[in-house]
């Protein structure tokens, strides 16, 4: 078994180290360099640097943030995946901030003077969760999704507040650098943009490094796996070495008899629906993730669950569980992580699948909501709505829609 991340307060000086390791160091550099160039370009360059230099700056933080959350603890390649592409989380960003802002300062004038900053307060504190959803995410709907925020601050509790204080702490200490620096001169500017992206690919590699230690509790797959040879007694050098020749029939035959001979190994059968993946069994595929699937969701792993079952979707686009009762829990994960599509394709028929079945309320109310809520399709919704009205209508789930029955009957 692979260590688990080392906890984020033993590793504090490593957070300050991150943008001073290469590549990451270069590119620092080469932005603060960039800034200066512009200056001397004039006003124009200047005003145009104002703006670009931030993106770009912002693009590879989301980068950092996203390999970081995957276990990856030196800063992203410069290559054209991440300098190039990927701009719409910045742009997306930006709008994340400007609607915190106007939550945080609409009220302002229909609350008592005392309560006015410390509500200011609340709502930025709610930006950390935020850009962790929106990273993940990649909507911007997801990442107010007052729910969503809630989840996230909710899974850290106190470590919540821990990251606030850390990422509070780079912004103090970035505005401190402005102050003292000041941009009048070149040498001033270089320093100011290389404080800034220093600062703000450390905060984004924080953010990540939360979500890989605590990925679990977010509901998203821990990003450190189980590596080795030897798995629950098994030697597993020769699927390895098969797998290394990309033989991955011969890799899925051997991992098959390895699993035969420990059937209750879940990391072998882990590895099994790897390398089914691998060999295009679809069939295979699907055997390996029903089962891995069901064991996740036993133990209460609901992310991992999850993950198999959308790593076995991409190989077979039509494969559902077959097991009914951990639909909800699927459905429920998958909203939890922004996949509203994905959640809705999985519960698509389900009534039809497993006729009968006490799921399928608690299912298509979900499904309902996902339609409104994060689809904006009204239609769909209403459709299910009276679906499950016509019956199963005293069921809590169905229940807990009347109230948007009543305003369209009303609005009718």
């Amino acid at each position: 078994m692979a260590d688990r991340p080392v906890p984020y307060w033993q590793r504090m000086p490593q957070f300050f180290l991150y943008p001073l390791r290469p590549p990451g160091v270069f590119f620092v550099l080469a932005l603060g360099a960039a800034g200066v160039l512009a200056k001397i370009l004039g006003v124009v360059a200047m005003l145009i640097s104002g703006f670009v230099l931030p993106l770009i700056g912002l693009r590879y933080a989301y980068e950092a943030l996203a390999s970081t959350a995957e276990g990856e603890l030196t800063p992203p390649p410069l290559d054209g995946e991440t300098l190039i592409h990927g701009y719409e989380l910045p742009f997306k960003q930006y709008a994340f901030l400007i609607a915190l802002g106007l939550i945080a300062g609409l009220p302002a004038g229909l609350l008592p003077p005392v309560l006015i900053i410390p509500w200011f307060v609340a709502v930025l504190a709610l930006a950390p969760a935020g850009i962790m959803i929106l990273a993940w995410s990649r909507s911007l709907r997801q990442s107010l999704n007052p729910a969503m925020i809630a989840h996230v601050v909710g899974a850290l509790r106190w470590h919540y507040l821990a990251l606030l204080g850390l990422v509070t702490l780079t912004n103090v200490a970035l505005g401190n650098v402005l102050v003292i620096t000041g941009a009048t001169a070149s040498s001033g500017y270089f320093i100011v943009v290389v404080a800034q992206t220093y600062f703000t690919v450390m905060g984004f590699h924080l953010m990540g490094y939360f979500i890989y230690q605590f990925g679990d509790r977010l509901g998203l797959a821990p990003a450190w796996e189980d590596q080795g040879d030897v798995v629950d007694g098994e030697d597993l050098s020769a699927a390895e070495r098969f797998l290394a020749e990309h033989n991955y029939p011969a890799a899925l035959a051997e991992l098959r008899d390895c699993v035969g001979r420990q059937p209750h190994s879940t990391e072998l059968v882990k590895r099994l629906h790897r390398a089914a993946q691998l060999a295009g069994d679809q069939r295979a595929v699907r055997e390996a993730a029903d089962t891995l699937i069901d064991r996740h969701a036993d133990a209460g792993r609901y992310a991992e669950a999850t993950v198999a079952w959308l790593e076995s979707r991409q190989h077979d686009p039509q494969y559902r569980p077959s097991d009914p009762a951990v639909y909800p829990i699927l459905a429920e994960t998958l909203r939890l992580r922004g996949q509203a599509r994905e959640a809705l394709h999985l519960v698509n028929g389900f009534h039809k699948r497993f006729p009968g079945r006490s799921e399928i309320p608690r299912l298509y109310a979900l499904a309902a909501r996902l339609f409104r809520e994060e689809l904006g399709d009204e239609t769909k919704a209403a459709a299910l709505e009276r679906f499950l009205a016509s019956h199963y209508p005293d069921h809590p789930d169905v229940a807990s829609l009347a109230p948007w029955r009543s305003t369209r009957t009303a609005r009718a």
